[in-house]
């Protein structure tokens, strides 16, 4: 302690003159100077050292950095691709509905235009539109509903067409439907006659026939043998239930019967009856003659 006491003394008693301070800091800046240098050398060396062991780990590091970013932008195109399949797949459904819907339309439009033809051949009949909405399972060909009955003025025994041709008859009816019995059905009988000749036959249902779209006919009177496959059979003035002059269908073949007087054969009808969907009732009913007034009724 006395000896610092005794330098600070010494100090104070000799101040250090200018001109060696400025000699002094001029040796100490030299001094770093060079201490500077010779770090500088030495980190210049080692950062070459370094540098070979940090540039490769760097363009690693920046590497997998790039494939990180691509990975992400394709990660980034893929749910954008998703999203825009999601979008085309929405369109395509919205389209497909609407080719639903058109393709139903056009089939309508077509089922009307058949309807709007058949109401222009039968022009001297009133009739009702009407369109099938439902069937007897267990009778898929012989029954019918439709959407149409007493307070449209329908009544039983209307006759029933579509296709340009013969349906049926109504067989019971509510105020807002109608039951029809089809042609086709077993054990259906029509008086009917050829267009060309006037000559009588019967009309039968055959359920057999169906697929072929056919209906059977027996005890034709064709003592001239003027009658060959393709004439027209229409419904006859001597049925009692159906009105004359209704297109039934085309003799697709005929044969002799076994009592050798009468002939027989298939219809072709122009009705496809497994895809009925809107027919035309004729309201007005044709009168009944009764068999004892000189009529016949074969007809049920």
């Amino acid at each position: 302690m006395k000896e610092i006491k005794e330098k600070l003394q010494f100090i104070r008693k000799n101040p250090i003159k200018s001109k060696h301070l400025y000699g002094v800091l001029s040796i100490v800046c030299f001094s770093g100077i060079l201490s500077t240098l010779s770090v500088n050398n030495f980190a210049g060396n080692f950062g070459r050292i370094v540098a070979s062991v940090v540039v490769p780990f760097e363009k690693g590091i920046h590497g997998i950095g790039d494939g990180m970013n691509k990975i992400s932008v394709q990660l980034k195109s893929k749910s954008e691709m998703e999203d825009e399949i999601k979008k085309l797949k929405d369109q395509i459904a919205v389209l497909s509905r609407e080719n639903t819907k058109l393709s139903q339309d056009t089939a309508e439009l077509a089922d009307l235009n058949k309807l709007f033809n058949l109401d222009k051949a039968y022009g001297d009949f009133p009739k009702v539109a009407a369109r099938v909405i439902g069937r007897n399972p267990n009778t898929w060909y012989s029954y019918f509903i439709i959407n149409k009955g007493s307070n449209d003025g329908i009544a039983i025994n209307n006759n029933v067409i579509a296709d340009q041709g013969l349906v049926g008859i109504v067989t019971n009816v509510g105020k807002n439907w109608a039951m029809v019995k089809t042609i086709i059905e077993d054990g259906s009988n029509v008086s009917a006659m050829t267009l060309s000749t006037k000559d009588t036959c019967i009309v039968t249902g055959d359920l057999a026939l169906v697929d072929e779209g056919k209906l059977a006919f027996k005890q034709l009177n064709d003592k001239d043998n003027k009658i060959n496959v393709g004439d027209r059979i229409v419904t006859s003035n001597i049925s009692d239930k159906y009105l004359e002059g209704i297109f039934i269908g085309y003799i697709s073949d005929i044969s002799i019967e076994t009592n050798n007087l009468t002939k027989k054969g298939t219809i072709t009808s122009p009705v496809d009856f497994r895809h009925l969907n809107n027919v035309l009732v004729i309201t007005k009913n044709k009168e009944f003659v009764s068999a004892k007034d000189g009529g016949v009724n074969p007809e049920n």
